[in-house]
């Protein structure tokens, strides 16, 4: 899996959106505040708004939207926070597999 599939699954799992869902063009609010999460998350990854369009099949003026909708709503949801900087800070490297040595 790559880092954006891990973080997205992980949204998923936070914000109880399925994949199908977040990745649809479906505006309810609930679909659309997982995405904002998943922007601003990615966006603090250091990420830029074109790669995120890319990765997640948007154009880079609706990331950037999102992640100015995201900023507002980190002022004031706790659980919004909470979330994005869970996305914001998680690991995407696999571990290592058991008895794998470098040599």
């Amino acid at each position: 899996m790559t880092p954006a599939q891990i973080i997205t699954k992980r949204c998923c799992e936070l914000t109880g959106v399925h994949p199908r869902d977040l990745a649809s063009r479906a505006r309810f609010a609930f679909i659309s505040e997982a995405r904002f999460v998943l922007y601003k998350a990615l966006h603090l990854r250091g990420w830029s708004y074109s790669k995120i369009g890319r990765e997640l099949d948007r154009d880079r003026t609706s990331v950037r939207e999102g992640v100015k909708r995201a900023d507002y709503m980190m002022g004031r949801d706790s659980v919004f926070t909470q979330r994005v900087q869970e996305l914001a800070t998680m690991s995407v490297n696999p571990p290592p597999l058991e008895g794998a040595t470098d040599e």
